[in-house]
């Protein structure tokens, strides 16, 4: 062997005896999305009425999952295919919509 491939060699035989992987920093699946795939949260103008909130929802093919009474938020649920970006972008073209966003996942704070 010429001594550049011994030294490679035993360089990698070194990094392995150590228990270091070259590829340690990689992940070996993609990072989970920081918000619930497959859904968004809505909130429409108080002046839309229910029925107007729930035609904007099935008009773009969704449903609705639940609606906080309180903050009068929507979980809707997308059509399957459909992404959180691309649900985003139609949703806030809706007039009636006063906001769109994902359906951010709570992370309790030593986890970040």
């Amino acid at each position: 062997m010429p001594l550049n491939v011994k030294v490679i060699f035993f360089i990698i035989l070194l990094i392995c005896g150590l228990g270091i992987s070259p590829l340690s920093g990689f992940s070996r699946k993609p990072p989970e999305p920081s918000y619930v795939p497959g859904q968004v949260i809505l909130k429409f103008h108080d002046t839309v009425d229910s029925a107007r909130s729930a035609g904007i929802v099935g008009l773009e093919g969704c449903r609705i999952k639940t609606v906080l009474k309180r903050t009068g938020l929507h979980i809707v649920l997308l059509p399957e295919g459909r992404s959180v970006e691309e649900a985003l972008e139609r949703f806030r073209k809706y007039p009636e919509v006063l906001w769109a966003e994902p359906d951010y996942r709570a992370q309790r704070l030593e986890d970040q």
